[in-house]
């Protein structure tokens, strides 16, 4: 995990489970939010992506390479939550990096996706 500039260690994550919380394990499926947009490559974040509250400091992107496990305990507070067309996009893109051998294309059902965004720590 990263720390952010100022070496809190917290990292902020758009939450893309399609449920609130994995009972077993305690964990929900994350993707990196950065302030780099690589070279257009990272989807972006605007204050209009969000449907209460939440907004990040910085101009923000979602990174749909960088999907990852988040356990409950690391998460130390909510952000705000996104617009569904938000994370419909970001699912979509997480598909485009995940790939099966053989397989042509990958199916990503966004209907029912939690909206947060999150800081965790790493």
């Amino acid at each position: 995990m990263f720390t952010d500039e100022k070496m809190t260690g917290t990292r902020p994550y758009v939450v893309i489970s399609d449920k609130e919380e994995y009972p077993v394990s305690k964990q929900y499926n994350a993707m990196v939010v950065s302030t780099k947009d690589y070279d257009g490559q990272a989807i972006p974040l605007s204050d209009a992506a969000f449907i209460d509250q939440g907004s990040f400091e910085e101009q923000s992107f979602a990174c749909p390479w960088a999907t990852t496990p988040l356990k409950y305990h690391q998460i130390r507070r909510r952000v705000g939550a996104l617009e569904k067309s938000v994370i419909e996009q970001l699912v979509r893109g997480a598909g485009d990096y995940l790939t099966v051998p053989g397989a042509t294309t990958v199916s990503c059902d966004t209907e029912s996706s939690s909206r947060s965004a999150i800081n965790a720590e790493g």
